[in-house]
C-alpha cells in the first residue's frame, strides 16, 4: 500500500515512480520498526 501511495506521489513530483514508491515504502518500514522498538522498550 505504501509503495502504491509513493508511486502515485511521483505524478506530482515528476520523479521516477519506482524510486518514489521505494522511498515511501522504506520510510514506512523504518517508522514501523521504530514504533515496535519503542513498544518493546516501555515496560508494562
Amino acid at each position: 500500500t505504501l509503495f502504491i501511495v509513493g508511486a502515485s506521489k511521483a505524478i506530482f513530483t515528476r520523479k521516477s515512480w519506482i524510486r518514489s514508491g521505494f522511498e515511501m515504502m522504506v520510510i514506512g518500514i523504518l517508522a514501523a520498526a521504530a514504533t515496535y522498538a519503542i513498544g518493546l522498550a516501555i515496560p508494562t
